[in-house]
C-alpha cells in the first residue's frame, strides 16, 4: 500500500466512524431512546452504573487524558 493510499484509507476510516457515531447518536439516542449501556431490569442499577462510567469518562476528558 502506497503512502497516498494509506492516508486515504485512514481518512476514510475516521470519517466513517464519525458518520456512524452521528447516526448512532441521532437514531438510537434521540429518536428511539433505547441505546443503553447495560440492559438491566433494575433501572436504579443502570442509572448508578451510567453515572460511574460517565463520571470516569468526563473526569478523564477534563484532565486531558483523551
Amino acid at each position: 500500500m502506497t503512502k497516498e493510499n494509506k492516508n486515504l484509507f485512514v481518512a476514510g476510516f475516521i470519517l466513517g466512524l464519525g458518520i456512524l457515531g452521528a447516526i448512532d447518536g441521532v437514531v438510537f439516542h434521540q429518536l428511539l431512546q433505547w441505546h443503553h449501556m447495560i440492559l438491566s431490569p433494575n433501572i436504579k442499577v443502570e442509572i448508578f452504573y451510567r453515572r460511574i462510567v460517565y463520571g470516569c469518562f468526563f473526569g478523564a476528558d477534563g484532565l486531558g487524558c483523551d
